[in-house]
């Protein structure tokens, strides 16, 4: 069976797949009618699950889950829970980490997601098993936009480039790392198993042999359909490593083999079939291009996926330069904390509000007081 071919024996989970993504963005779209009522019932299962923690005691969250009306409820809610930043909330997230969990927690954090922002010191978000199901819905409900725009993606395999979430554990002994690499191992298996690359590549330390070992992996799989990364710069700095390294790359390709070099936090390793054949077609396109062609790495490539908002667009002509792909899609507005919006138009930055995902609140640009904040 030729690589990059759907066949029966994977086509009834593929299609499974697209059907349940399907399902989950018809039903966001149908939300995003009602809004307020979306919302409101988000809220109610936060409270009702976090009404037994420390906060949830102390702003009488089994009250505000018993609210029946929508308005009144998020209103309860945004009374007893003003709006505070993270510094003013350091003390609890300080002792979740430290292993407190059940002061924010309605259970056990699986993981400690990293993050600097813009402060310079690491923070420490608590990732439980209900912030897991909420992330879920955002990643079910954006493969159903993205399929829902690019149809040939149903039958094609995806690839995300993400970091490391082996971190080190936090002093309660809960595994700690970057976010990415904690929700690619924790995708709905229907999702995962559309992936290509394995985890273990994103544990590899230097970035240039990390990108070189995600790309040798990809040449294989001829049937990937869309390369995602948060910032268009991680696609481009994958092709260069490609580039920088084009003897070793075909070599490996007319071998089926990839050696890695340097240190990795988990050990892993990859074998294919010897092909000589498209080794030879990639030398001779590159002597007579200069670069190699995308036609001959990824045949089924149809879109990139990366944020286009922002500082980021500054990057999407050498983006486009690198690949020559037309579609691009937008990555979700996300970060550490969770899934913001859903993007849904190609070629286009931001999307609609994640309203199924998470209980979201905004604070006016012109400065307003957080109370004063609306749903």
């Amino acid at each position: 069976v030729a690589r990059g071919v759907v066949t029966g024996r994977h086509r009834g989970p593929r299609m499974i797949a697209s059907l349940l993504f399907a399902s989950r963005y018809r039903g966001f779209l149908a939300a995003c009618d009602r809004p307020l009522h979306a919302q409101a019932t988000r809220l109610r299962r936060i409270v009702t699950r976090a009404a037994r923690t420390g906060i949830g005691r102390r702003c009488g969250f089994d009250r505000i889950g018993r609210i029946e009306d929508d308005r009144a409820r998020i209103r309860a809610f945004q009374e007893a829970v003003p709006i505070r930043t993270h510094a003013e909330m350091r003390e609890d997230l300080d002792a979740v980490y430290e292993g407190d969990w059940q002061r924010l927690c309605p259970s056990r954090p699986l993981f400690f997601a990293m993050t600097a922002g813009s402060t310079g010191r690491f923070k420490y978000i608590p990732f439980t098993a209900e912030f897991r199901e909420e992330l879920r819905e955002g990643s079910l409900v954006f493969s159903g936009a993205m399929e829902a725009r690019y149809p040939a993606l149903r039958a094609r395999k995806l690839q995300f480039l993400v970091g490391s979430a082996e971190g080190g554990r936090s002093p309660a002994g809960i595994p700690q790392g970057f976010a990415s690499g904690f929700n690619y191992k924790h995708f709905p298996w229907l999702v995962r198993r559309r992936f290509v690359v394995p985890y273990w590549v994103f544990t590899i330390d230097d970035a240039d042999e990390r990108n070189y070992a995600a790309g040798r992996i990809l040449v294989a799989e001829r049937g990937v359909g869309a390369l995602c990364a948060i910032s268009p710069v991680n696609l481009i700095n994958l092709r260069r490593a490609m580039e920088s390294q084009a003897e070793r790359l075909c070599d490996d390709i007319a071998a089926g083999t990839l050696d890695v070099r340097g240190s990795s936090a988990m050990r892993g390793s990859f074998r294919t079939r010897p092909d000589p054949a498209l080794a030879e077609a990639l030398r001779t396109a590159r002597r007579k291009e200069g670069a190699f062609p995308t036609r001959l790495l990824f045949p089924s490539l149809e879109v990139l996926v990366c944020w286009q908002g922002g500082n980021m667009g500054y990057y999407l002509d050498a983006l486009d330069s690198t690949y020559g792909v037309e579609g691009h899609f937008e990555f979700p507005i996300s970060a550490s904390e969770g899934v913001f919006a859903i993007p849904h138009r190609p070629n286009r930055a931001g999307g609609i509000l994640a309203i199924t995902s998470h209980f979201l609140e905004f604070v006016p640009t012109g400065g307003a007081a957080p109370d004063a904040a609306p749903a």
